[in-house]
């Protein structure tokens, strides 16, 4: 069409927004249509930002996603259409992606050394613990046990999330 667009970063990390995008929320007509964020800086802006506390800065989205034509909401697997689209029970977002983190096992070592598949976190790091600074594929350099990427809090939250009682 020849227009353009721009994409602002509209947060510092997953967890908090950058203070151009705060200062543009609190202007009555935003420069930006829309942001690209995490699920996590979702409640922050259905809440309102500074002096528009309790009063949301983004769109509710309920009837445009429920009754409209364009999107297939219910294809949606439900997990991402409850969780990171909304929030108190309103749509305020439509999920672009949808990271799973699995945890993978060597089942060559498994069969070698004759552990049981890990079931709970104590099991994982006995498991772990045999391998930690090993030399697993003999390089001559000593290797983790395990690996996590570095994608932020998100990995972090979803770690440990199930941890914290």
């Amino acid at each position: 069409t020849g227009a353009k667009v721009r994409m602002p970063r509209p947060a510092e990390s997953e967890s908090g927004l950058n203070a151009g995008t705060v200062l543009d929320l609190e202007r009555e007509v935003s420069y930006y249509d829309g942001y690209i964020v995490g699920n996590q800086i979702m409640p922050t802006l259905a809440h309102g930002v500074h002096h528009h506390e309790n009063n949301s800065v983004i769109l509710e989205l309920d009837s445009m996603v429920k009754n409209g034509e364009m999107l297939d909401w219910l294809g949606i697997h439900e997990v991402y259409r409850e969780n990171i689209s909304m929030y108190n029970s309103h749509i305020y977002s439509i999920p672009l992606d949808g990271d799973q983190f699995l945890l993978y096992y060597r089942r060559d070592l498994q069969e070698r050394d004759g552990w049981e598949v890990p079931k709970t976190w104590d099991d994982l790091i006995t498991v772990a613990e045999l391998y930690e600074n090993k030399d697993l594929n003999e390089d001559g350099v000593s290797d983790y046990a395990m690996c996590q990427p570095n994608t932020g809090d998100f990995s972090f939250y979803s770690l440990y999330a199930p941890l914290v009682g």
